[in-house]
């Protein structure tokens, strides 16, 4: 899974909780916490919030949106959320001059499922031919056209210099010279 935000880790806990499958955002479960209760809104699975809110990174948060979660009905209303906001604005505040503190996971930026390609030049180990050549760096390079894994179109006549293997080859033609677009 690739988190976008943590906020999003909090509304999918929350919409779970409710039994819902809508799409929530911590502001609209806030909204209904001003005339409902929480058993009313979580029912059974009230108790679930305080061993699932953990896994929110709060601490990852904008000090902006903590203090709109600070002030909040969540807050509130549920012990273990005004815990681990209140944790989190005073990680803002000092956290970064005491990294030693704070050794939960919950401190640390999830390990992303991106892999970030670089070209460097033609023919290279760092860009995305290569990465998709090597089954996305699991195998030995082939040719991704051949493999299938990406399918290349020349805007030019067909030719050698526009044979879709050719361009994506590890091996260049010497005469096959570069395009340069202004």
């Amino acid at each position: 899974m690739t988190v976008t935000s943590e906020e999003r880790v909090l509304d999918a806990i929350l919409a779970w909780c409710m039994e819902t499958c809508k799409t929530l955002s911590w502001t609209s479960v806030d909204k209904l916490l001003s005339t409902s209760t929480p058993e009313q809104l979580f029912g059974e699975r009230l108790t679930a919030i305080d061993t699932l809110l953990p896994f929110v990174r709060f601490p990852l948060m904008q000090l902006s949106i903590l203090q709109r979660m600070e002030r909040s009905n969540l807050a509130n209303c549920i012990q273990a959320f005004r815990q681990l906001v209140a944790e989190a604005i005073e990680f803002s505040h000092v956290g970064q001059w005491i990294t030693t503190s704070y050794e939960c996971q919950r401190f640390h930026y999830r390990p992303s499922s991106y892999k970030e390609l670089q070209y460097i030049s033609d023919g290279d180990n760092n860009g995305v031919i290569y990465y998709a050549g090597t089954s996305f760096g699991k195998h030995q390079w082939m040719n991704p056209v051949l493999a299938k894994n990406i399918t290349v179109m020349a805007s030019s006549p067909s030719s050698r210099y526009t044979d879709p293997k050719a361009l994506v080859s590890k091996k260049l033609p010497g005469d096959l010279y570069c395009w340069a677009l202004y």
